[in-house]
């Protein structure tokens, strides 16, 4: 037997997605760049990894992948595009802090890259790094 849940049973729209879809568009802010993950080119097209985020959030959302306005913003201006409405998500290089995660009311999509920092010494050096 194939059970099939009525159209009716279907998950609450938030209001951010409401406004998406009453709109047609999903307003993405993005690094313009840092190629692979957020650049722009200069016939205007934006393409990387957090593009390809975005894109695949509108077709969740909307049913179409191109229905992407990207929005380039700097670092700067993270912590208010989403609190004045100016884009309904960030997809761009982002470290996710405590203090962000409880000051900038968002909500933290899961990590999707992990970097790190350090040092290279000549083996020579002995300094003892190793």
């Amino acid at each position: 037997m194939l059970a099939v849940a009525p159209a009716a049973a279907q998950a609450e729209v938030g209001p951010i997605t409401q406004r998406i879809i009453d709109r047609g568009s999903l307003i993405c802010a993005v690094n313009a760049i840092v190629p692979g993950f957020g650049s722009q080119n200069d016939a205007g097209e934006f393409s990387g990894f957090d593009i390809d985020v975005c894109k695949a959030v509108a077709a969740a959302i909307l049913g179409d992948p191109n229905a992407v306005t990207y929005r380039a913003i700097t670092a700067a201006e993270r912590p208010t595009v989403l609190a004045s409405g100016e884009a309904d998500m960030i997809s761009r290089n982002t470290t996710w802090t405590l203090q962000r995660d409880t000051e900038w009311g968002a909500t933290f999509a899961p990590t999707t890259y992990y970097d790190g920092a350090g040092f290279m010494v000549k083996t020579a050096s002995g300094r003892g790094y190793d």
